[in-house]
């Protein structure tokens, strides 16, 4: 039998802050085998984690956050609104379409337990921890902007410095950028995003150069196609949906059609349903 993927969305954010270490720590917990991180450039070149452009939904402080430095967000807790038991933001196309970043997070404190203060993290953080863990990551590129500014040279060159070439892919909607970046950095393992479906998408992916597809699907239907495709053509497969693929009834449905990973912002809820397989 495959290994089926067991990916946390910002790691455990179902239960945790999102992109913050704790997150990332509490999803290997849980069983995950991969987070997907979101990264963006601050204003001195560091690449941080954070799925928005400004600091104003995740932490305590306001303003885009390309325009602080990375000194200068340290002082910001990326667990404050979570603390605070503020809701997620609903985002994407709205409520008469798909809304790609929609869920409600539990605060652990409802459990009695105390959300210490978390910094945005550094990508370099998290790739220090899955260097001792075992661990693996989907790394999105969030930005047009950091892409023309060079952030996918910066990720390549901070996952050769760690050595984990092997368990890091870099990923994104903008497809082109994936391509270029396969051509010149090609030891590199590279995923795409996607919404819907594509046409005979594991030989799209696979002329991209990248080995992953990140798709979340419209129709249930449409993934038995999707799935055939990738597999004539070696692409793993990895489904997400922000609401769905946090429920017990649509993951069994996806591992039923052969999917090769789930992308879920509740991992353990996944990790009990693969134990059941």
């Amino acid at each position: 039998m495959k290994k089926i993927k067991n990916i946390a969305a910002m790691g455990f954010s179902l239960r945790y802050p999102e992109n913050t270490m704790l997150a990332y720590e509490r999803a290997f917990a849980a069983g995950a085998d991969l987070v997907e991180v979101d990264a963006r450039f601050t204003k001195d070149r560091i690449v941080v984690l954070s799925h928005d452009d400004s600091i104003d939904r995740t932490t305590d402080g306001i303003g885009r956050l390309d325009a602080y430095t990375y000194e200068e967000l340290r002082v910001f807790d990326a667990a404050g609104h979570f603390r605070s038991g503020a809701a997620f933001k609903p985002g994407g196309l709205g409520s008469r379409g798909f809304e790609h970043f929609s869920f409600t997070p539990v605060s652990d404190l409802q459990a009695g337990i105390d959300l210490p203060f978390s910094r945005i993290p550094r990508l370099e953080d998290l790739l220090a921890l899955l260097k001792i863990n075992g661990g693996a990551a989907i790394i999105e590129i969030k930005s047009r902007k950091d892409a023309e500014a060079g952030i996918g040279a910066a990720i390549c060159a901070l996952i050769r410095q760690y050595g984990l070439e092997d368990r890091c892919y870099v990923s994104s909607f903008d497809h082109e950028y994936i391509h270029a970046l396969s051509v010149k950095a090609p030891d590199i393992r590279y995923a795409v995003m996607f919404i819907g479906q594509l046409h005979d998408a594991g030989r799209y992916v696979k002329a991209l150069g990248a080995s992953m597809l990140q798709n979340s699907f419209l129709q249930i239907d449409d993934i038995t196609r999707t799935i055939r495709s990738c597999a004539r053509h070696g692409i793993e497969l990895c489904v997400w949906s922000p609401r769905r693929t946090d429920t017990a009834p649509y993951n069994r449905e996806l591992l039923a059609y052969g999917v090769d990973g789930i992308v879920t912002h509740d991992p353990g809820l996944v990790n009990t349903l693969l134990a059941d397989l």
